[in-house]
């Protein structure tokens, strides 16, 4: 007899109230994290970032064109080989992540922001701008990006060169 009022309880125990604040904090910090650890070329850290199954993607648009690489196999062999890279020409790489758009949704986010990367290239001084799109799922209890998109918006600035 004692069971049966237990067991009305424990599924309200499943739906705690989520705090959407919270949650959009963490979304942040997990951006930020897997930012940081691209300019670290850290690959271990970069990992803990990314969701890891074939659905995971990134898209890239720039004046290199639209690259799109679809399934974590072609993922892990890009982020690998962009870990492996020399950057020794980068000094002082640093950003900014801004005027964030999220939207939660249960177990999976939208987080819509501008970035700003700061940084000296063989010794001068460079900035970009860029449009971000992540989709997020929570996997065992913590934000993960599915989905990175990454629009160069310095790509699309009027040149200081005039047309001849």
């Amino acid at each position: 007899m004692c069971i049966i009022p237990l067991l009305l309880i424990l599924p309200s125990c499943n739906e705690q109230p989520v705090d959407i604040e919270q949650e959009k904090e963490a979304i942040k910090n997990i951006v930020a994290k897997e930012t940081q650890a691209w300019i670290d070329q850290d690959l271990v850290r970069i990992l803990e970032t990314l969701v890891q199954d074939e659905n995971s993607m990134r898209i890239t648009v720039g004046k290199l064109g639209y690259t799109e690489i679809i399934g974590w196999e072609r993922l892990y062999s890009f982020y690998k080989k962009g870990m492996e890279t020399d950057w020794s020409d980068y000094e002082d790489l640093t950003f900014e992540h801004y005027n964030f758009k999220i939207d939660v949704c249960q177990e999976t986010a939208l987080a819509l922001f501008d970035q700003k990367w700061s940084y000296n290239f063989a010794g001068e001084p460079q900035e970009t701008h860029s449009k971000e799109l992540r989709m997020l799922k929570k996997v065992k209890g913590e934000w993960k990006i599915q989905m990175l998109q990454w629009i160069d918006m310095t790509s699309f600035e009027a040149s200081d060169v005039e047309p001849e």
